[in-house]
């Protein structure tokens, strides 16, 4: 399977309800990508994890650095200073970035 790292704005100066919402679209993609065949990874599950045990900002960029580096490719939807470093790493590990779903899917081969 096809590991693809979702890169999209979580906000981590937002409010909980903003990061939530963040989430839950992140949530959507995942999904969609999983239902085509893909192994999406979506880092913004830590949410929930964080919400309960909050750890700070540098802990949770180097976790999703670690994962960027054992995908495949990379979803990026949005902008912001994380998408933009995830972005950044991909292109440092020669992988290749994807601006929509649809791209992605005819790059593969899949259908959405």
């Amino acid at each position: 399977m096809i590991k693809v790292f979702i890169a999209m704005p979580y906000g981590d100066h937002n409010t909980t309800e903003k990061r939530l919402h963040n989430t839950e679209q992140a949530m959507d993609v995942c999904s969609t990508l999983a239902d085509a065949g893909f192994a999406p990874f979506c880092p913004h599950l830590s949410h929930f994890i964080h919400e309960r045990c909050p750890r700070d900002r540098t802990h949770w960029l180097a976790q999703t650095s670690a994962w960027v580096a054992s995908c495949d490719c990379l979803l990026a939807s949005g902008e912001s200073e994380g998408v933009l470093g995830e972005v950044k790493l991909a292109v440092v590990h020669s992988m290749p970035v994807f601006r929509s779903i649809k791209g992605l899917a005819d790059a593969y081969g899949m259908e959405i």
